[in-house]
């Protein structure tokens, strides 16, 4: 297996916001979702003979580490055929075995909020 060590780094947590006094009447419907959150514990994950995908999806041989996608349905889009596809286009690069590597990824992090608020704090934790 290559998950070789997991270390609890942060506590889960519930956040309570509230909505913006300025926000209109027609807007609230996007935050509603979002009054209460609760945000799990947050892990550092150790690998050893790990493969990476572009899109940040992890796996070993052909087995994907499904825990790690954003989504559930996304098993159906990153698949055997996809690892495949990956495997015969993208140039591959091999890693130092003696170098420690750290991975962060953000789904939405092309984005400038979510790089701002979702993917660097992630790499500062």
């Amino acid at each position: 297996m290559a998950i070789y060590a997991q270390e609890n780094i942060l506590p889960g947590t519930t956040v309570i916001n509230k909505i913006p006094v300025n926000l209109s009447e027609e807007e609230k419907f996007l935050f509603e979702n979002d009054l209460v959150k609760k945000l799990p514990q947050v892990n550092l994950y150790h690998f050893k003979n790990i493969s990476v995908t572009p899109h940040g999806i992890l796996f070993s041989g052909f087995h994907i580490y499904k825990q790690f996608l954003i989504w559930k349905k996304h098993a159906r889009e990153f698949n055997f055929f996809y690892l495949l596809r990956n495997y015969l286009k993208r140039k591959k690069r091999t890693t130092n075995q003696d170098t420690i590597y750290l991975i962060c990824f953000d789904y939405w992090s092309m984005g400038y909020f979510h790089w701002m608020c979702d993917f660097l704090p992630k790499l500062v934790l």
